[in-house]
C-alpha cells in the first residue's frame, strides 16, 4: 500500500510536532510494509525536487513563497496545484 502525506513543512528544515509525528508514523507504516511519501511545497523553487529523510521520500513542488490571503481562504488555487492534477 502507498500512503501519501501532504504537509506544508517537513524535517529536517522544520522541526515541530506535526513533522515529528508524521515521521514516526511513516516509520511505523514502513515497518508494516507500506510505502510512504511526503509531498510538500518547495517555496520559491522553480522545479520539482526530491530528498530522502531517514528512509522517507519527500517530494517538493514549486510554490510561491508569498502568502496570498485568497489562497489561504480557498478563494484562489495555489500556483503548485497543477502538480497534483493529471
Amino acid at each position: 500500500m502507498k500512503i501519501v502525506f501532504c504537509l506544508r513543512n517537513f524535517l529536517p528544515q522544520n522541526v515541530a510536532g506535526t513533522e515529528v509525528y508524521v515521521a514516526a508514523l511513516c516509520e511505523s507504516l514502513q515497518k508494516a510494509g507500506s510505502e510512504t511519501i511526503i509531498i510538500k511545497p518547495g517555496f520559491g523553487k522553480t522545479a520539482t525536487s526530491e530528498y530522502m529523510y531517514k528512509n522517507i521520500r519527500v517530494i517538493e513542488y514549486p510554490e510561491s513563497p508569498i502568502a496570498d490571503k485568497a489562497v489561504i481562504k480557498g478563494e484562489k488555487k495555489p500556483e503548485g496545484i497543477n502538480f497534483f492534477e493529471t
